[in-house]
């Protein structure tokens, strides 16, 4: 929530893409708690995991690139190199 609120963490990945989240929406922020911000989507990419950087890593949320692959297998069971995930590239608007 810091990072976001920070305007540190500027992007999200997701391996399906909800059909609201698109370029110009305004998202709603929460993890765990309310509302706490609103987000305007800026830019969508796909992008093969394999080619995800240190600094990718970094505004998924302050991870390296290897503690970022361990949240990601914790959450989707695999790092699969060539598997194109959504990078959603937003800003805080309020």
């Amino acid at each position: 929530m810091k990072p976001i609120i920070d305007g540190v963490k500027v992007q999200t990945s997701r391996k399906g893409l909800d059909t609201k989240i698109k370029e110009g929406a305004i998202a709603h922020a929460s993890v765990w708690e309310p509302h706490f911000a609103d987000l305007l989507v800026t830019h969508i990419e796909r992008k093969r995991l394999g080619d995800f950087t240190e600094e990718d890593a970094k505004r998924e949320g302050g991870y390296t690139l290897e503690e970022f692959k361990d949240v990601w297998k914790e959450l989707h069971g695999e790092w699969n190199l060539n598997e194109r995930v959504y990078v959603i590239h937003f800003r805080k608007v309020s």
